[in-house]
């Protein structure tokens, strides 16, 4: 009888050492990934564009030609660069402004009190190549996109210029007309060659149905907007 006895205690104690598999909801509820970030200075992934290919440089800098996501915000910032763009630089712009209406007032060469008065945010200020003027503004309009892939916690940023905006204007305005809040929209993104630039094509392909996993994105959203709505801008964002 002892023998069992001590034979069935050992086999307890040995089920008991056992290690249990987390997933990564066990480890978030053990450690906070905000806190994580504290002491660093951090900004958002980045995708850009390789204009002369069509293709997305992802932020691992793996290329793609098309990416599925859920678009999490959306914002039309600014910027004025007096320099040119130059490859591989990573400025930022001598005036700008985070909403497409009201300059940062800190700017380093403020232009004007507001973007829509301002000159060098008119057709026909845009300078080519040979130093003569061009058909475009001076100032650069942008979308700002920020996109959270598959299961995703942290939103990509993907920033496109201005040939982009009315496509994007388009795509938002018919995903409203149907009553579908964007953020829980599935959505291809993909680019079609223009000229020498690459403009952006966004398909809807699917929707969030899990009350769950909407709330998430909900929570996301308000979590990461400060971020998303208000880090500088940065010359090489929109890519080549």
């Amino acid at each position: 009888m002892s023998n069992k006895k001590e034979t069935k205690e050992v086999a307890v104690k040995e089920e008991a050492v056992v290690p249990v598999e987390m997933n990564k909801e066990d480890m978030q509820s053990l450690f906070s990934l905000r806190e994580n970030l504290d002491g660093i200075t951090p900004r958002l992934p980045t995708i850009k564009i390789a204009h002369s290919a069509q293709m997305f440089i992802m932020p691992d800098g793996k290329k793609v030609e098309t990416f599925t996501g859920l678009l999490l915000d959306m914002s039309a910032p600014n910027g004025w660069w007096e320099e040119k763009y130059v490859p591989g630089e990573n400025v930022p712009p001598q005036c700008s402004s985070l909403d497409g209406r009201h300059p940062d007032m800190m700017s380093e060469k403020l232009q004007c009190k507001t973007c829509k008065e301002c000159e060098k945010n008119q057709f026909g200020t845009s300078v080519k190549e040979d130093g003569s003027r061009g058909n475009g503004k001076a100032c650069k309009n942008m979308k700002r996109l920020h996109i959270i892939i598959g299961n995703g916690i942290i939103p990509y940023r993907l920033t496109t210029s201005a040939t982009s905006i009315s496509a994007i204007d388009l795509y938002i305005s018919l995903i409203t007309n149907e009553g579908f809040p964007y953020q829980l929209v599935e959505t291809e993104f993909s680019l079609v060659a223009k000229d020498t630039y690459s403009i952006l094509v966004m398909k809807k392909v699917g929707h969030i149905t899990d009350m769950v996993r909407a709330g998430q994105i909900k929570k996301m959203a308000m979590s990461y907007k400060s971020m998303m709505r208000g880090e500088e801008i940065l010359s090489d964002e929109t890519g080549e």
